[in-house]
């Protein structure tokens, strides 16, 4: 065993936060909570108000429109999905409606 260690298990009685169980395992103490400084809180919520709030079937079809990462999907009837292409929101409804239902 190196020497540190030896070091360490000496000590450990003396701790009171550490304890060795009947089980032959360490055992540490809780540590006590810390209260966030304003500016994280203040921080945190400027950032969660810069972040716009967007459902997951419209990321995902942001997504697709960047990569064209949906040619690699099949239907079951092996038939092209009838997307549009012309930038219509229509299809996004149709998407998130049936996402979201059931």
């Amino acid at each position: 065993m190196p020497v540190e260690s030896l070091s360490v298990a000496g000590r450990l009685p003396a701790n009171t936060s550490a304890s060795m169980g009947t089980d032959g395992r360490l055992h540490l103490a809780a540590l006590d909570a810390v209260a966030e400084p304003a500016s994280l809180v203040a921080l945190r919520a400027a950032v969660e108000a810069m972040m716009p709030r967007v459902d997951l079937p419209e990321v995902v079809l942001e997504v697709f429109s960047w990569t064209g990462a949906d040619a690699a999907f099949t239907s079951i009837t092996r038939r092209r999905p009838g997307w549009p292409t012309c930038g219509s929101r229509l299809p996004r409804c149709w998407w998130r409606t049936a996402a979201t239902s059931g």
